[in-house]
């Protein structure tokens, strides 16, 4: 029999972990209602959230794909010219200097990027600095290519602010990468200036110049304080940085399935090279959408209405659960800053694991939510995410079955 190649067993993705979706489904064939609190996709569940992708963006797109198939064959394998120009115009209005069209690629969503880039970079005898709590898909694909992950503190106590001299103990001449996730998945933090500014400078010092930062900014239209987000490729030009966004989280779009990279400071452009490479594996990130993705940069700030509408419900609705989630006996939660996740805590943990309290959660409540381990938090210490994206009628039900499962479980 062909065996299944030994990598699958080293990544996994918590966020749809099949033993959960295996109990959903069971759950859902004997007619029980589940709420599922699992993943951040505003656009979930034929749109139940209330967030769409906003009309101008859907009307460009119709337009694109009526002009007599003029974007019906393959795009450029680097994503098309008019798409990496709005980027850059865009970037460079968030302070980023070096945001050349030529060091863009397009992809069919982070997520492959990411697989791409890791694929380039990280092979066994190298390793990766990663934020715990993490993204799942980041120490997945490291391991996925043999890498080592290795994490530095976001410290809860501290309003999951990031331990920068941890940082700087992991970097080491095998070293592929620093990740940040700014604003943060899965705690909804935002890292400041001076947070910025601080691994920045360990990552130069440690890194001599030669490690790149990848900062993650795909939430970075969603903070809640109403300030400019500050781009961590805008603080440097000393420093490589690969700047990652798409339409996803901001533009509510996620399964448009467009991201981007942006390579600034670069001192040779083998790595850029090579992603672009492996990108013409795929002939193309999809055509007309990219296309779609530039008016939706572009027209932005002409077109705020919705965006504004749906960042006002995400803030109520984060400080919703956040409440919510702080008054329920044996749980507790700091707020978030952004995005749409929260990673609260089960205090005083009753459950030998963080996944045996959220599968037993859910066969006696139907509410699922994801394992703080699936993050690379301990087992043991009880942390687990929620998405902040339901209407507070859904959270309120939710949260009462929470609520009624601890008050049976914790004295």
């Amino acid at each position: 029999m062909l065996q299944v190649a030994s990598r699958v067993e080293r990544a996994n993705y918590a966020i749809r972990d099949p033993d959960v979706a295996s109990k959903v489904k069971e759950l859902k064939a004997k007619g029980r209602k589940t709420y599922e609190l699992n993943i951040g996709d505003p656009g979930a569940n034929k749109g139940i959230y209330g967030f769409q992708t906003p009309d101008y963006i859907k009307k460009a797109l119709i337009g694109i794909i009526q002009k007599n198939g003029e974007f019906d064959g393959y795009a450029s394998e680097q994503g098309e010219l008019e798409t990496r120009q709005a980027i850059a115009d865009y970037s460079r209005s968030l302070g980023i200097s070096d945001c050349d069209p030529e060091k863009i690629v397009v992809g069919n969503g982070l997520s492959e990027l990411l697989d791409y880039y890791f694929g380039v970079s990280v092979e066994k005898g190298r390793n990766v600095v990663l934020p715990r709590p993490d993204y799942p898909l980041y120490t997945a694909r490291v391991n996925w290519y043999e890498g080592e992950p290795r994490y530095y503190t976001m410290d809860p106590k501290n309003d999951w602010k990031p331990k920068v001299e941890e940082i700087e103990a992991q970097i080491d001449k095998n070293t592929t990468a620093v990740v940040l996730i700014n604003p943060n998945n899965p705690t909804g933090a935002v890292l400041d200036e001076e947070e910025l500014r601080a691994i920045i400078d360990v990552v130069n010092d440690k890194g001599k110049g030669e490690v790149p930062i990848i900062s993650d900014e795909i939430y970075h239209l969603l903070r809640f304080d109403g300030k400019q987000h500050i781009s961590t490729a805008s603080l440097t030009d000393d420093v490589p940085v690969i700047t990652m966004d798409g339409f996803s989280k901001g533009f509510y779009s996620p399964g448009w399935r467009i991201g981007h990279m942006l390579f600034s400071n670069f001192k040779d452009d083998s790595l850029f090279k090579a992603m672009v490479k492996v990108c013409a594996f795929r002939l193309s990130a999809n055509n007309a959408v990219q296309h779609a993705y530039a008016v939706g940069i572009r027209e932005r700030e002409n077109n705020m209405a919705e965006y504004t509408k749906y960042l006002r419900w995400l803030k109520e609705r984060a400080r919703y659960t956040t409440d919510r989630i702080n008054s329920i006996k044996g749980l507790s939660c700091n707020a978030p800053k952004g995005a749409f996740y929260a990673l609260p805590k089960v205090e005083s943990m009753k459950w030998k694991t963080d996944k045996e309290f959220i599968l037993q959660l859910l066969e006696e409540e139907g509410v699922r939510i994801v394992p703080g381990s699936g993050f690379a938090m301990p087992a043991g210490e009880g942390y687990f995410r929620v998405v902040t994206l339901p209407s507070m009628d859904v959270q309120k039900t939710a949260y009462d079955k929470v609520e009624a499962f601890m008050g049976r479980h914790v004295a």
